[in-house]
């Protein structure tokens, strides 16, 4: 179905340069980007707040994208991190608090927005690098994403050449160093020589200059990690337009885009920055929404299934006011892991959910369906993907 419909490598880099320009640029981003690669599909640029607009009468089903918080993921605390978005709304379920879609990304404070032109509404792209970010919370995963990463540029990018892109060894040394900060001391120092051979005094960092060897050693992993981020956001605050312009008679805009954008991804690396965007409960005071929720200006929204891996709480509450889920569970392991953990949400945020009575069940033979009921409480019938029925004969 996606044949002949692949975006190319200069669509993928304008779309990231317009998410840069925005201010809030994020792996979730770049991540987004290599998931339409990967599927062989269009970046889709189409809005949610549009796609509600589109389908008045509801002639298709209504979607429920599902996130978390990534502060609030581990905290034992009042806080709830599950994050919701529709065509129509969005925000934290528990406690209800809720902004218009097409507002997601502006900055608020106090309850109120500070619109800001350069934010665009957020569209698919960004949406399915959200849903699709697992690895998000995750250290382990930066050599994978970082893999991937690199082999799309070098699939579409002549970064072997050094003679059209000197920024090539140091950059990619960088990426690959990224775990041992002894020899990224080597790689910057190399950095600083191209930068100077290639480009002068256009594109420079006081902190690259003075760096030495002596400091660097008695550094802290966490202050050279830190130091290196200082680089990169100088060096990116040195690519001026007027040194774009220099550059174009001789090297194309998309390879200038693209070594800019790298730059920047390298930096966020540092941070192991996903999901970023303005938190909509930035210093709201209301008794219903606890403190903890309210203190950071940015929030960061990663794949709901690092909490509970499948999407219960947004059909939990009473706006929705649900008589029956049907659960189709998908987990790797324990085939009732994510209906126990839908009843233990529920208790925490006293919102009514069945017992999940499971005496006398075989966890790897497990029945083709369950039905879970109670009193004035939903229903929730549970299908575990792998069952004795439609896996006779085979063994867990």
């Amino acid at each position: 179905m996606s044949q002949d419909r692949s975006s190319s490598f200069s669509d993928c880099i304008e779309w990231l340069n317009n998410r840069s320009q925005e201010g809030d640029l994020s792996l979730t981003d770049f991540w987004g980007v290599v998931v339409c690669y990967i599927k062989g599909v269009q970046l889709e640029k189409r809005t949610l707040a549009k796609e509600g607009q589109r389908d008045k009468d509801g002639a298709t089903p209504y979607p429920l994208y599902s996130a978390v918080e990534r502060a609030l993921l581990d905290k034992n605390a009042e806080e709830e991190p599950w994050f919701e978005v529709s065509t129509h709304q969005a925000g934290f379920t528990e406690p209800g608090a809720f902004v218009e879609t097409a507002l997601l990304k502006q900055p608020f404070q106090g309850g109120k927005v500070q619109m800001d032109s350069r934010r665009k509404p957020m569209d698919m792209v960004q949406l399915q690098g959200i849903c699709g970010s697992a690895f998000g919370d995750s250290q382990i995963n930066i050599k994978y994403i970082w893999g991937l990463i690199k082999n799309w540029f070098h699939e579409h990018w002549p970064v072997a050449d050094h003679d059209h892109n000197p920024f090539y060894g140091p950059v990619f040394k960088l990426l690959d160093d990224f775990g041992d900060m002894e020899r990224s001391y080597d790689d910057l120092q190399e950095l600083k020589i191209e930068l100077h051979d290639f480009c002068g005094s256009h594109i420079h960092s006081d902190a690259l200059t003075t760096l030495v060897r002596k400091t660097w050693y008695k550094m802290t992993e966490v202050q050279k990690r830190k130091y290196i981020t200082t680089i990169l956001d100088e060096l990116n605050q040195s690519l001026n337009p007027s040194l774009k312009m220099k550059l174009k008679a001789t090297y194309s805009v998309s390879w200038w885009d693209a070594s800019k954008l790298l730059m920047k991804a390298l930096s966020l690396v540092y941070n192991w920055d996903f999901g970023e965007m303005p938190n909509i409960l930035y210093k709201l005071r209301d008794r219903r929404v606890p403190l903890g929720m309210c203190e950071k200006d940015i929030m960061h929204v990663i794949d709901a299934g690092l909490y509970l891996n499948s999407p219960y709480p947004p059909l939990l509450g009473k706006k929705r006011d649900i008589d029956l889920i049907i659960s189709f569970d998908f987990s790797e392991g324990d085939p009732f892991e994510t209906v126990k953990k839908a009843h233990q949400y529920a208790e925490r945020c006293k919102v009514p959910f069945p017992e999940i009575n499971l005496d006398g069940t075989d966890d790897d033979c497990p029945k083709s369906l369950y039905i879970f009921e109670g009193r004035d409480k939903l229903t929730v019938i549970h299908i575990p993907l792998f069952n004795i029925d439609n896996c006779k004969g085979h063994s867990s």
